[in-house]
């Protein structure tokens, strides 16, 4: 229970204003001298910067949403001093618009309620145990309410809020050290004091919810580290110690290396009512001859830089800047306008930020293109991950869940840090709408839905269960699946098959789907909605075995094999060989066909054949970069990934060939050059070329199914909560050597028809054994040698 009061600088902050609002907040105290530690609770609306002695020890807090307001629990060791001391923060509130206005009102992912506060509560610990010190907000703290940060609409970024423009003279200088003068400084107000005591963090809910009903934070702290940009174009020391001369324009280019999220710092000196411009760009761009944007060679220096940009106009005094709001950025353009007297930069760099993801997967193979995809691919995962999985870090920084259960996935494969997949799951749930329907974005203050998310949560919470083996969160989340597909089914045409929707019926990016739907929406039925929502009841049937409920297990299976059938008799084409994209039209989709060969309605050599024609054949849509894990996945089903698992994965490697340092949106003319769900080579490189994967909630049995495609051999180690599982295996002339190392409580299967043999000899730790497809082993280490007889072509 807080001590601490919410606190602002008005017992009744104004909400009503359309304007974010920024408010300074210090408390100074003194310490004997000795060894201290500092446990910190805080939380504000909507976001904070918390200092201690003008170190930044604390950005957030997390993200959640009306009903799991966050607070954040920090513990400092450094820093604090012998005298006096200060903590301080810069709280920034949006400001509430409903309906939601883009470009504008902040992050549309950061929730906000209509009343701005502070809240924090610290002890002071120290090398006993003993309680030195109790710091909560309160009327003994000082605030100052700012006046010299405008906020413009962003151009390009729609749901990360607006640009700065800031006048350094009306900012105080120094604000958060312990010596500033603080003595024109207000004392804070606590929130409307013996007025309403919904806002009282001691008030027992007997009545009233309050505003923000507060939860620990349940993810780490953001890492933040310094950096440096390895490089000015043009080539000119432009970023410590230079002095730029009165009267003059300057514009340079900073290079960080790769595509990164952080927040640029800037520290200047003179140069009174100098401005320094920072414009933020993924990449170079260049226009056509119609003026279109382009991109091609993405650090072409020929190029041009485009993106949203930060304004900063100069005191004249030793002036710092950081935007508020951290920023994603490969080059930062630099325009700087020096007034009358002389401007010095003392230096420029930036504080990378992101989630703590701990990487304990590795892979490598014999094709050098493919280590170095891999490398993007996670560089792409972990620039998607803050304090939520994000669609992209430049343009939206939205939690969506197709991304989301993608990325999730991927992260699987490299750490058994779960903690982000698991808020995700339940940030989803969150977002449960009276219809039964969640949301397609959350946390979100711009509510959207597509009805097809809904269905990918499910298979997200099946995906998490097998890694992490929490069977009883099936059981937490067990009336959300149900009312997910309670909505589907009163949305079944007489055909029995998935009719019009409404909402955004969103599909996948492809070329002439307008905003991502088939054309075949046009008619009163859809088969990629039918097939997905058939494979998600086969998902859901398998999560009420599990659990324990099997009336739910029996009843979905029955409704999926319903769907089936009605696809089967209503949209298959004979004479083409594939599934129409509705009954009532003439259109194919690669999508179609995953999902029947992944639903099973077509086996064995039909299935194959299936699946040839949607790759093959000119005149179906194709699926885009994300869509790619479906067909993928297909591809495993029908036995065909070893022959065209390769072609696919040229895609990305036809990438690296424009430098890029994160995979994009799209394979063809991307908006973002960072996107999550793109890294599907980290899922392929561990659960289908190495073909580890959970054959038992949480790694109770491990599935081992190596794929060779076109590689001469390949090792990677995935971390599991029961142990790091390690597979190599190389290929020979006449032979290939598998070798496994597994942690003792983990049963393994081996399955070795992936691998394109043809009843080899077959010897395990040089013991000879009578071949066949499925071994199953204890867990330990094995040295598997296949010996001639092998298709190894």
């Amino acid at each position: 229970m807080f001590k601490a009061k919410w606190i602002w600088n008005e017992e009744i902050p104004q909400s009503n204003s359309n304007k974010n609002i920024v408010c300074y907040f210090r408390r100074k105290f003194c310490l004997p001298k000795g060894s201290y530690k500092f446990y910190i609770r805080v939380t504000a609306d909507s976001r904070y910067k918390l200092y201690l002695n003008g170190n930044i020890i604390g950005f957030g807090p997390e993200k959640g949403d009306r009903w799991r307001y966050y607070y954040d629990v920090i513990e400092v060791k450094d820093y604090l001093r012998e005298g006096w001391n200060v903590i301080s923060a810069l709280v920034i509130h949006y400001y509430v618009a409903e309906p939601w206005i883009y470009n504008q009102g902040g992050p549309g992912s950061v929730f906000r309620t209509a009343t701005a506060g502070f809240l924090l509560e610290g002890d002071i610990i120290d090398e006993r145990g003993d309680l030195i010190e109790k710091i909560c907000t309160d009327e003994t703290w000082l605030v100052y309410r700012d006046k010299g940060v405008e906020f413009l609409p962003s151009k390009y970024m729609p749901l990360v809020g607006e640009v700065e423009v800031v006048r350094g003279e009306l900012i105080p200088d120094n604000w958060h050290s312990v010596d500033f003068d603080d003595s024109l400084w207000e004392k804070a107000r606590i929130i409307s004091k013996d007025k309403d005591l919904s806002f009282n963090p001691e008030v027992k809910l007997n009545e009233l919810i309050p505003p923000w009903s507060l939860s620990e934070r349940d993810i780490p702290l953001l890492y933040q580290e310094d950096r440096d940009f390895i490089r000015v174009i043009p080539e000119r020391n432009f970023i410590s110690n230079v002095t730029l001369e009165p009267d003059n324009s300057y514009t340079f280019i900073l290079d960080a290396g790769e595509l990164t999220t952080g927040f640029p710092c800037l520290k200047v000196r003179g140069g009174k009512g100098s401005v320094i411009r920072l414009t933020y760009g993924e990449c170079f761009s260049h226009r056509d001859s119609d003026g279109r944007l382009r991109k091609g060679i993405r650090d072409d220096l020929n190029g041009i830089i485009i993106g949203d940009t930060d304004t900063f106009y100069l005191s004249g005094r030793e002036d710092y800047y950081e935007p508020f709001w951290f920023r994603t950025f490969r080059f930062v353009r630099v325009d700087i306008n020096v007034s009358s007297s002389p401007l010095t930069i003392e230096k420029i760099w930036f504080r990378e930020t992101g989630y703590p993801l701990d990487v304990e997967g590795e892979f490598t193979c014999s094709d050098e293109r493919l280590n170095r995809v891999w490398d993007v691919s996670l560089r792409t995962l972990k620039r998607s991950m803050h304090e939520t999985y994000e669609d992209c870090p430049y343009y939206e920084q939205m939690q969506y869940t197709m991304d989301t259960m993608l990325e999730a996935l991927y992260t699987y494969q490299i750490s058994k840090d779960y903690r982000l997949a698991k808020k995700a799951i339940y940030d989803f749930h969150s977002s449960l709408l009276p219809s039964g329907l969640l949301q397609s974005r959350y946390p979100s203050v711009a509510p959207q839905v597509i009805p097809l998310f809904s269905l990918y949560w499910i298979i997200m919470l099946r995906d998490y269960v097998l890694y992490s083996g929490e069977i009883e969160l099936i059981k937490r989340y067990r009336p959300t699946i149900d009312a997910i597909l309670g909505w589907f089914e009163r949305h079944l045409t007489e055909e029995n098959l998935v009719g019009k929707i409404g909402y955004w019926p969103y599909v996948d990016w492809v070329d002439g789907w307008d905003w991502g739907i088939p054309s075949s929406f046009n008619s009163d039925i859809s088969t990629i909605y039918s097939l997905v929502y058939s494979y998600t009841l086969k998902v859901a049937s398998y999560l009420m075995l599990i659990s324990g409920s099997r009336g739910l297990f029996k009843e979905y299976k029955i409704r999926s094999m319903l769907i089936d059938k009605s696809v089967k008799k209503y949209c298959w084409d004979e004479e083409v060989g594939l599934f129409r994209d509705g009954p009532n039209t003439d259109e194919f989709s690669q999508h179609c066909q995953i999902w029947a060969v992944l639903n099973e309605l077509v086996k064995s050599d039909r299935a194959r054949g299936v699946i040839d024609k949607a790759i093959n054949s000119n005149s179906i849509s194709k699926a885009s970069i994300s869509y790619s894990y479906f067909l993928f996945r297909a591809l495993d089903k029908v036995n065909l990934y070893n022959r065209y698992a390769p072609v696919l994965l040229e895609k990305w490697k036809k990438l690296l060939d424009l430098n890029v340092t994160t995979f994009p949106e799209t394979f063809e003319d991307p908006r973002s050059e960072c996107h999550g769900w793109s890294a599907v080579p980290l899922y392929e490189s561990m659960a289908c070329i190495l073909g580890i994967r959970p054959g038992e909630p949480g790694f109770r049995r491990v599935d081992i199914k190596p794929h060779l495609i076109d590689l001469d051999w390949a090792q990677g180690t995935i971390p599991t909560h029961k142990g790091s599982l390690t597979v190599r295996w190389e290929k020979d002339t006449d032979s290939i050597l598998l070798n496994i190392s597994s942690p003792r409580e983990m049963k393994i299967r081996l399955v070795l028809s992936s691998m394109g043999l043809v009843e080899p000899a077959l010897s395990i730790n040089n013991r000879e054994v009578t071949f066949r497809d499925l071994i199953e082993l204890p867990g330990g280490k094995y040295q598997i040698l296949l010996r001639e007889g092998a298709d190894l072509g």
